[in-house]
């Protein structure tokens, strides 16, 4: 298990995006930190056509996703 801690303005990792189907397991920590997360978390992308893809992985797609926007 890799935690990662991130903001989804400032990174655009997999776990935030809406197009990554997958159970990161968010946990907010603050409005200035963002989310803590586990970076290992295999979920698929829509975009790349199902594909396995982790959550720690930069996004070449990135839309927000509805969790991600609260901070934005």
């Amino acid at each position: 298990m890799s935690t990662l801690t991130g903001h989804p303005k400032r990174i655009k990792k997999c776990a935030f995006c809406d197009y990554w189907l997958g159970d990161a397991g968010l946990e907010f920590v603050s409005n200035a930190t963002g989310y803590k997360f586990d970076g290992n978390v295999k979920g698929k992308c829509i975009k790349k056509n199902g594909s396995l893809v982790n959550s720690g992985t930069q996004c070449s797609y990135y839309q927000p996703s509805p969790e991600a926007r609260k901070l934005l």
